[in-house]
């Protein structure tokens, strides 16, 4: 409310069941932003901000108590837990909510909705009641003119993570660690992939957590292609390099992590070749992580090594200013090398200010760092022992007051503690 313009009244509203067939649906989760400010984590709901309002300036519109769906579809919180459990300061029967919306917008000049995103429902309600409004203005009421995007003030607001946030993404990054731990431990040939999912998803349920994200588990071919997904249904041969993109999700935090390793538990030449360039970038990038910095210093990190790893190694043909110039490595590098992690897997978090220039890192700012090289079958130019490697590392970490901190450090990356980990049959919770 203190970042809020003068005059004006913000609404935001939870998200909506999600059929999966019919008289079935997905597991409901509110909509991030709206749980980051109220805490509410039922469906049917709108929050209200008004500062200065004297009769309350937080205002919950929910489900109210009913017996009777209560006995089908479990306890609702109610007007009273949300006054008491919740701290609004007024609480409504959600069916009110557009009912009560003249008197909460009159006599203000703006106002602040998801637009983009709430068009329908709080984009319609809002036009309704000011084109109502307006009606009364030549009696002396006073009725909104502006509709503004809360998108900017909520992304400054959740790009910082408090203390109490952090502990919940360090939460759900070690019980991704210890899924991907469990996976690496149990891999060998001839196992289907969704076998591996499993290994993953045991260890997020098993710690009150879900899969932030669907689970990818893909090998050879799969592996060259970014975020491939076929319900994970490949069968992993001998000499096949595996990528796991998994990350769990804890009390609506979520963590992405991303592992390379051999289904055989060893790395062929090419393989370690690759795997060491693409480890070598991550850790380069990860080094120039501090306050002050931001996502286009680790990208012109990344260019330049991926440029001059890939002549190195005979992928790329030519001088180094002009295929970097070029932007020669996307071929085999098609997509971002990171993002915001937090309460979503990719956060709702600008990578720009308003004035084009790149958002600073700041401490308390999570993200990730995965530079990735996919070499497909086929490639022109490129010999046919390096097809088919696609190596992908990703790992989550937290810009402090000096410097940084890799969250999910405690997963073996080097070439030697990959293979002394894949296929040990050795998973220990004491490795976290």
């Amino acid at each position: 409310m203190e970042a809020m313009p003068e005059h004006s009244v913000a609404i935001i509203r939870t998200s909506t069941p999600a059929e999966r067939t019919f008289g079935t649906y997905y597991a409901f989760r509110p909509r991030s932003s709206f749980y980051y400010l109220t805490g509410f984590a039922e469906r049917d709901a709108y929050a209200v901000f008004i500062p200065g309002r004297a009769q309350g300036e937080f205002l919950l519109f929910c489900r109210p108590e009913n017996a009777g769906r209560e006995l089908l579809q479990g306890c609702f919180s109610g007007q009273r837990a949300a006054q008491s459990v919740f701290g609004a300061d007024a609480a409504f029967d959600v069916a009110q909510f557009e009912t009560l919306l003249p008197q909460l917008l009159e006599g203000k000049t703006k106002v602040l909705y998801q637009i983009g995103i709430d068009d329908a429902v709080v984009g319609g309600a809002v036009t309704r009641t000011i084109s109502a409004l307006q009606d009364k203005v030549r009696a002396g009421v006073v009725a909104p003119i502006t509709l503004h995007s809360l998108d900017h003030l909520l992304q400054d607001l959740r790009y910082r993570k408090s203390p109490a946030e952090l502990a919940l993404i360090r939460k759900a990054v070690a019980i991704s660690v210890a899924g991907h731990l469990r996976a690496m431990a149990a891999v060998r040939p001839d196992l289907q992939e969704y076998e591996l999912e499993a290994e993953v998803l045991h260890e997020f349920v098993r710690n009150g957590a879900q899969a932030a994200y669907p689970v990818v588990i893909c090998a050879s071919t799969a592996a060259c292609v970014m975020h491939h997904r076929e319900d994970n249904r490949h069968r992993m041969a001998d000499g096949d390099l595996l990528i796991v993109d998994a990350g769990a999700e804890y009390a609506y935090y979520a963590a992405d992590i991303t592992c390379t390793y051999p289904v055989n538990g060893v790395f062929s030449t090419e393989q370690r070749a690759v795997y060491e360039l693409v480890l070598e970038i991550q850790r380069s990038m990860i080094a120039l992580i501090r306050p002050g910095i931001g996502f286009d210093v680790l990208l012109d990190c990344m260019e330049t090594l991926l440029t001059r790893g890939l002549l190195t190694l005979g992928l790329l043909h030519g001088d180094l200013d002009t295929l970097r110039r070029d932007k020669a490595y996307k071929v085999f590098f098609p997509h971002n090398i990171g993002h915001w992690v937090g309460m979503d897997v990719h956060d709702e978090i600008s990578y720009c200010c308003t004035d084009g220039s790149w958002r600073h890192f700041e401490p308390g700012t999570v993200l990730t760092v995965e530079p990735a090289l996919y070499i497909r079958p086929g490639l022109e130019q490129v010999h046919p022992r390096w097809w088919n490697i696609g190596v992908h590392i990703e790992d989550v970490v937290l810009v402090t007051e000096t410097g940084h901190e890799v969250l999910s450090a405690a997963l073996p990356r080097s070439v030697e503690g990959i293979e002394a980990m894949t296929g040990s049959q050795r998973f220990s919770r004491d490795l976290l």
